[in-house]
């Protein structure tokens, strides 16, 4: 609630109820400013947040760009066929 009243000195009751308001005003002031961002990037599109990006303390902007980066295909390791065991 900082962020949207810009009061330094707020503090926050703890409660189940008041926290869940106000974390719909914060989600629908982010929604007003970032909903087809959101819509594009996020909605449908579920993503896991990489170990390495959190380890190295990647800026939002950083994690942004590597998430819409595109996937770098892995090589594929043909299978073998197993080794049969000859009958003596």
């Amino acid at each position: 609630m900082r962020y949207l009243n810009k009061d330094l000195w707020y503090t926050e009751q703890h409660t189940a109820l008041r926290d869940s308001m106000l974390e719909f005003q914060l989600f629908a002031t982010f929604w007003k400013k970032w909903k087809a961002i959101i819509k594009k990037e996020f909605v449908g599109n579920i993503k896991q947040p990489s170990w390495q990006h959190l380890k190295n303390r990647y800026s939002a902007t950083k994690k942004r760009e590597l998430r819409l980066a595109k996937p770098i295909k892995k090589k594929s390791i043909k299978k073998q066929a197993k080794q049969l065991e000859m009958a003596l």
